[in-house]
């Protein structure tokens, strides 16, 4: 591990266990260190805990300073919009009688130990798939944007903007590229987001979160659908590891190890969880399915995800589009053939699996562009 991650690892431990801080004292690479922690979307973490330790704020330029402490103010301001929007919402549509259920972003902040030093992302709210156009209808007088009503079953969500935050209404929470595991997921999910759910308070509105065990899969699920398409940052492991270490009392390593297999996804799932607990101090017996023999394997898995970044913005996957048709997508290839070479020797059959639906969709996509 390169000296900036391994400050950037040990800041991120004190942030949530309350570790001591290692940092070499002949360490100069802020520079490096506070750009990998943007590109992974760690950063408010990282800049709460350089401002409030004497030991870090003093070894870096004041004008550093300065900006963590901005970023981090404006990391607490979209927390509080994110909630405003996200409880106008919910209200809404519990006034007409729809049931929602909040997917990540502000319920997983809750599981941090402080949640508006989380990063803050979209609201992604299910309604099923009965309810779409209802939500839709519901929801166009408050949008400043919204997709087309004739394409909201096209997909697995639509986009609204509100109040110039994106929004995700989800007609299915996900939708997995191969018939035998959709088949499998959805019995859970149908479950998952029906039964046994995990409601939070929001200024007085409870809103909906999946069940505890279904969550701790989605979660993942989630994660790992990122990570084999475009790459997965720091983010989204810190969200899988404190959600596991606030619920790892009630979460069934039973249900974890049905589902798990039942899509062929045990060994990412144990690769994975040894990536939070041997390096990001999430306590072992806190992990469902702990396999210790699986650290070397996650040792290689960092290294991957180091280099991708959050939403891939490492390895160019996330840069903005051109006009050039043809050019993006041979661009689009080249980084999807880059993803699969440096997973296929860790998940060899699912990398396989990825590739085949990467192509199979790829070329169906550009063939319907060609018709039109």
């Amino acid at each position: 591990m390169k000296p900036c991650e391994s400050v950037l690892f040990s800041i991120l431990k004190s942030s949530f266990w309350g570790t001591e801080i290692r940092v070499p004292s002949d360490f100069n690479e802020w520079d490096q260190l506070f750009a990998k922690a943007k590109a992974h979307a760690v950063l408010a973490l990282v800049a709460d805990k350089v401002i409030q330790v004497p030991e870090l704020s003093s070894k870096i330029p004041q004008t550093y300073c300065r900006r963590l402490k901005d970023f981090a103010i404006r990391n607490y301001s979209s927390h509080a919009r994110l909630n405003n929007t996200l409880i106008q919402i919910v209200s809404e549509l519990d006034n007409h009688g729809v049931h929602s259920v909040l997917l990540k972003g502000q319920g997983l902040a809750r599981c941090y130990p402080v949640p508006e030093l989380r990063q803050c992302g979209d609201i992604d709210l299910y309604v099923g798939d009965e309810n779409a156009g209802k939500v839709y209808d519901l929801l166009m007088p408050l949008a400043d944007h919204i997709d087309p009503k004739s394409e909201i079953n096209l997909s697995k969500h639509f986009h609204v903007t509100i109040g110039a935050l994106p929004v995700e209404i989800h007609r299915y929470s996900d939708v997995q590229p191969f018939e035998w595991q959709d088949k499998i997921y959805q019995a859970y999910a149908d479950e998952g987001l029906s039964s046994d759910l995990h409601p939070l308070d929001f200024s007085g509105v409870l809103v909906n979160t999946p069940s505890d065990n279904f969550n701790a899969f989605y979660i993942f699920n989630h994660l790992w659908h990122h990570f084999r398409a475009e790459g997965v940052g720091l983010r989204q492991l810190c969200d899988w590891m404190m959600f596991l270490h606030k619920h790892h009392d009630v979460i069934s390593s039973e249900y974890i190890n049905n589902i798990v297999s039942g899509m062929d996804l045990l060994v990412p799932w144990k690769t994975f969880g040894c990536v939070l607990v041997d390096y990001l101090g999430l306590p072992q017996e806190e992990f469902p399915l702990y396999d210790v023999s699986y650290s070397f394997k996650a040792r290689r898995l960092l290294k991957v995800i180091m280099l991708q970044g959050n939403l891939g913005q490492s390895t160019g996957y996330s840069r903005r589009r051109g006009d050039n048709y043809l050019y993006e997508k041979w661009i689009s290839l080249k980084c999807h053939l880059a993803i699969f070479i440096s997973e296929f020797t860790l998940f060899p059959l699912q990398s396989l699996r990825q590739a085949f639906n990467m192509f199979k969709v790829g070329l169906a996509a550009v063939f319907k562009d060609m018709m039109k």
